[in-house]
């Protein structure tokens, strides 16, 4: 696996939607890092809900862990944009079951 420049902190506080497309912002956890640790990291923020207001403000729910169809349909639209093909969600050579 690669080690490329990575985010290091994709969560929902830290994409901007713009009159460009999407952004990502806040950079202070940026380093090098595995190819897939932001999209594991990404994953695992689906869980997090940062508006709680009382300690620790945050809360977790394990059930909004994205479901295999989820994950398959992201890394399908990741891996077309990556390998410049098309890749569909039910390709097993390039998508894991």
């Amino acid at each position: 696996m690669d080690v490329v420049f990575s985010h290091n902190d994709v969560q929902e506080n830290n994409i901007l939607q713009t009159q460009y497309g999407l952004r990502l912002i806040d950079f202070e956890y940026a380093h090098y890092n595995y190819q897939a640790y932001d999209i594991a990291n990404l994953f695992c923020e689906f869980t997090m809900d940062y508006t709680e207001t009382h300690y620790p403000f945050f809360a977790t729910d394990l059930a909004a862990y994205p479901d295999r169809r989820t994950q398959r349909m992201f890394l399908s639209v990741y891996l077309s944009e990556y390998l410049e093909t098309p890749i569909f969600p039910d390709n097993d050579l390039y998508i894991l079951p």
